[in-house]
Formats: C-alpha cells, sequence, structure tokens
C-alpha cells in the first residue's frame, strides 16, 4: 500500500517493511502433485542483516543458524543508510523435494537478480543492498500502486544448476 511505503521510508535507517504473502505452485512430475512455495519480500537494515552464502541444503541451513548468533554492525558515521533485500520462505518443510530458486525484477528502471540454492531457509538475505534515492525505492514511493514485479523460477535440486536466465548474472 502507498501509506505503507511513505511510512517505510520517512522512517529513518531502522525500519523494515514486508511485503504480503505470495505462492507459487510447482508441479512435481516424479510424485504427481503440486507443492506449494511462499515467500514474502523484506527490506532490512543493513548493518543487522548478513548476505546468505551461496551453500545449499544442510550446509545453508547451519550457516543462516549460525549467521544469526554474529553480533551486528552498525554503519560508519555519514554512510548512506541502507537496507537490504531478504526472502522470507514459508512452507518449506511441505513440499515433496528441494527446490532452486531464482528471482528477478521485473522493471525499466532496475535490475535485481537473486538465487536461492534451497528453499527450506526460513530466510534468505541478498546481497544486495538499496539505499533511500535507489531506483526501486523511487518507484515505490511515486507508484500508485507500488509493487515489485519478478519472474520466478523454479527447478527442483538435484537436477543440475539453476541457469541463468540473463547475462548480467
Amino acid at each position: 500500500r502507498p501509506e505503507t511505503i511513505a511510512e517505510f521510508l520517512a522512517a529513518g535507517p531502522l525500519a523494515t517493511v514486508r511485503s504480503a504473502l505470495a505462492k507459487v505452485e510447482v508441479h512435481n512430475d516424479e510424485e504427481e502433485e503440486w507443492d506449494s512455495l511462499k515467500f514474502r519480500l523484506c527490506f532490512e537494515p543493513s548493518h543487522l542483516t548478513a548476505p546468505t552464502t551461496e551453500l545449499t541444503g544442510q550446509a545453508a541451513i547451519d550457516a543462516y543458524a549460525a549467521a544469526a548468533e554474529e553480533p551486528p554492525q552498525p554503519p560508519a558515521e555519514g554512510e548512506l543508510a541502507q537496507h537490504r533485500l531478504v526472502f522470507q520462505l514459508v512452507g518449506g518443510k511441505t513440499a515433496s523435494q528441494v527446490y532452486m530458486l531464482s528471482f528477478h525484477t521485473v522493471h525499466p528502471d532496475y535490475q535485481v537478480h537473486v538465487k536461492v540454492g534451497d528453499h527450506r531457509m526460513p530466510k534468505f538475505a541478498s546481497r544486495e543492498t538499496f539505499h533511500r534515492w535507489h531506483p526501486l525505492f523511487a518507484s515505490l514511493e511515486h507508484s500508485a500502486s507500488p509493487r515489485v514485479r519478478m519472474l520466478i523460477r523454479v527447478k527442483p535440486d538435484g537436477s543440475g544448476p539453476l541457469g541463468d536466465m540473463c547475462g548480467c548474472c
């Protein structure tokens, strides 16, 4: 909602915001059933959230748990406050198999591409950070219906790497 985005941008560097829950249905041909993968986008202060490593499987889950125990580092004085794009992945344990996800924004002013190696992680913090005047935040602030449009690609883990769709990542 526009008022939520305006409140977030006015709140300062410690503010966080979350999107509504989105759902993607994936057909598992081997099991002849549909898996529901749910997620939401979050913007969290970058100094409070370290990026998640590109590990997969149990190594990724262990790295996530270890990163949660490290103390956050505040930004240096005079540095632009930034927010990190974080994906909250919901319901990953109910899927019939492990999936790799690739999120690609669809907007002419900015391009963001995030690969998630294992959908079972409860949170995936991307390496991408955004300051107050980044085109992504500007498009949210000046739009009548603020949205981050994304193309989401899903591939079962173990069926080879999730190839790059674009030439930039």
